[in-house]
């Protein structure tokens, strides 16, 4: 009679926690984005670069801010591509005027707006829209 009831609330238990997990709603893997005519499947964001160090992203020819950017590691190593959903501050509005449709064209070209040099173009890095920089355009420097 022991052995039956214990046996009767590990089975309660695990009917509870399958439950539970069952009705809890779990969100896409992929996000679907239109892209040329065509759905294009992208990754589904995630908000863990929050705790990331901001950098300031700056033109090498004029020094002005472009971006302000949540980098992974810091100063300790080169940027070699901004990803778009981890861009924290826009001074030159560069990216929020930019038509959506422009964002979303792969390849195409960005200018600085003070010295118009061609510091990135647009690309899709691990699914995720980004702007895939020049060499020697841009650099980074302290928040």
């Amino acid at each position: 009679q022991l052995y039956s009831r214990r046996w009767h609330m590990a089975a309660a238990l695990l009917l509870a926690v399958t439950s539970v997990s069952l009705l809890r709603p779990r969100l896409p893997q992929r996000v679907s984005v239109p892209l040329r005519g065509r759905v294009q499947m992208l990754a589904r964001p995630s908000a863990a670069f929050e705790s990331y160090r901001t950098v300031g992203v700056v033109c090498t020819s004029c020094r002005a801010r472009l971006f302000g950017y949540k980098k992974k590691n810091g100063l300790k190593s080169s940027l070699i591509k901004l990803y778009i959903e981890r861009i924290c501050a826009d001074p030159l509005r560069i990216i929020s005027d930019a038509p959506p449709e422009r964002r979303a064209e792969l390849g195409s070209k960005w200018h600085c707006p003070t010295c118009k040099s061609a510091f990135a173009r647009t690309a899709l890095i691990h699914g995720k829209p980004a702007l895939k920089l020049a060499g020697g355009k841009v650099s980074m420097v302290k928040k």
